[in-house]
């Protein structure tokens, strides 16, 4: 008897690159949420691949202090609560969603709070267009202790990140050994889903990244 595919609604490689090509090419500013969703949903299956963070490591937030403002407490420097504030998208985030945004150590950058500065300074985001004597600005850093293990998404098929981090392509050639494994007849098709969503993932340009 022969074998039912497992993921038969997936659609072919050539429908998929399609898809992709009509995101890459489209206005963003002038796309809808809703609509962007409804292009997405055509792919029927985005596959999610996870890592865990073990209890005992340790995550690094960073807060930007306005002119005189000082932080006193966690919650200061904790996610936000301010939700009808938050009028943009983030990396993972939606319009009046607030997400814990943090970073950990890496075998690029040893310190964590490097890859803050990068991702929540507009002057460092910004250095071509910054002069030098307007680069004056105060950041608080809070740092959190992981009490139990944690599951999260890793987003490892950016082609850059692999080619810049060991400890991306270690993972990125972990999972790949796994979907060549267990999904073989569908490996292609997956390889270009999450090429896709970690080229998101990593794009610099937050700015733009923000009006989606």
């Amino acid at each position: 008897m022969e074998e039912q595919a497992k993921f038969p609604e997936l659609p072919s490689v050539e429908k998929i690159k399609k898809l992709i090509a009509e995101y890459e090419i489209a206005d963003l500013k002038k796309v809808s949420f809703n609509k962007l969703s409804v292009q997405l949903r055509k792919l029927k299956w985005i596959p999610i691949l996870t890592a865990k963070l073990n209890k005992g490591y340790h995550i690094e937030r960073a807060r930007i202090n306005e002119t005189d403002e000082i932080f006193y407490s966690e919650t200061d420097i904790s996610y936000r609560n301010d939700y009808e504030n938050i009028k943009t998208y983030g990396r993972a985030n939606m319009k009046h969603q607030s997400l814990f945004y943090g970073a950990i150590e890496s075998d690029v950058i040893k310190h964590p709070r490097l890859i803050n500065l990068l991702e929540t300074s507009q002057i460092f985001r910004n250095l071509d267009k910054v002069k030098v004597d307007k680069a004056d600005f105060v950041m608080t850093i809070g740092k959190w202790r992981i009490k139990e293990n944690i599951e999260v998404a890793e987003m490892v098929f950016n082609k850059e990140s692999i080619k810049n981090s060991k400890d991306v392509e270690k993972s990125f050639n972990y999972h790949l050994g796994n979907l060549t494994k267990e999904h073989p007849e569908n490996l292609e098709q997956f390889r270009l889903i999450l090429e896709f969503f970690s080229n998101q993932y990593a794009k610099k340009n937050i700015d733009k990244i923000e009006e989606i």
